[in-house]
């Protein structure tokens, strides 16, 4: 999904602001639920609030079902490494584990149009189980694994009422996704190999991949994890038959249509370039900021300070 910048002035009162939350906490012994995803950023994350807060941080994974066999690897590793791990999975009507194609046939859609077209999936696996979790034990405050990258979702977090929510990623040094990974080997953490492969994002890959990752990794799919693609070729096909909604879109000629992961398939096969914008790069997925702005953010707040 597209992303907004936030300008350069509102960037930096949001990282100040932000900052002091995590200062603001230091004094408070209220539970903190960190949400911990599979993913390197995450993980950090984790890692940062549990040497800062301790035994207040519980540690939760909302399951979708559909991850990448190896995410699961790093997740015992994790507990190892950080402690327990709260692990919430959703059931199907049949008491099996419902994953994102399951929830899909549920609901009758992929994506929900009245909030700017979010995966249902992650909706109804991962925010509902979170958020019932929280209420369910009173918990008030929540982090996150945002990075200073990522400003409009911290911006939409917390517009979100009844919880404070904290970013361990946005205190110094902050870090590129690049240096996520190199955090994680010095913390004593093998990566998640989906980085290897150049990949961005370790979300659903045991299922085929997030549905809104776009044609080119999708396209990435079918060449490295064939039998994930194919999984979610013949789930989509399935959906696309009874609602006529596809996973992607050909906007090729003007025109916006449906494009079956059968019809991608066929077009790798026949030699169709997707190109390599899927795929991680030295730029650390495009941060929204780069290091100059990031140093006068830093100049500004050293000049205030004196």
């Amino acid at each position: 999904m597209p992303r907004k910048r936030l300008p350069d002035r509102d960037f930096r009162t949001l990282i100040a602001a932000e900052r002091a939350k995590l200062a603001a906490a230091d004094d408070r012994d209220d539970v903190i639920m960190l949400s911990i995803s599979g993913g390197a950023a995450s993980a950090v994350a984790a890692h940062r609030a549990i040497a800062r807060w301790g035994s207040r941080v519980v540690l939760v994974f909302a399951d979708t079902c559909s991850e990448d066999a190896d995410l699961y690897r790093f997740l015992d590793d994790c507990e190892a490494k950080f402690g327990p791990i709260v692990r919430l999975r959703q059931k199907n009507d049949d008491g099996s584990d419902m994953d994102i194609w399951d929830c899909f046939d549920k609901h009758g859609i992929m994506r929900i149009p009245k909030a700017g077209n979010a995966c249902k999936a992650s909706v109804e696996l991962k925010q509902k189980p979170l958020d019932a979790f929280a209420d369910k034990r009173d918990i008030q405050v929540r982090a996150m694994g945002y990075g200073f990258d990522e400003p409009e979702r911290m911006v939409r977090m917390n517009a979100r009422k009844g919880m404070t929510v904290l970013y361990p990623l946005v205190e110094e040094p902050v870090l590129s996704a690049c240096e996520l990974l190199s955090e994680l080997e010095r913390i004593g953490l093998r990566p998640p190999t989906v980085y290897e492969d150049g990949f961005v994002h370790n979300n659903c890959l045991g299922a085929g991949g997030c549905i809104l990752s776009g044609l080119g990794q999708f396209a990435a799919v079918k060449r490295l994890k064939p039998k994930e693609f194919d999984y979610a070729r013949d789930r989509s096909e399935a959906f696309f038959e009874k609602t006529g909604f596809s996973v992607l879109r050909d906007q090729r000629g003007g025109e916006v249509k449906p494009y079956t992961l059968a019809q991608l398939e066929a077009d790798v096969e026949a030699g169709r370039d997707f190109g390599q914008d899927w795929q991680s790069n030295c730029n650390c997925m495009s941060p929204l900021f780069t290091a100059d702005q990031l140093a006068a953010f830093q100049e500004e707040k050293s000049t205030d300070q004196a």
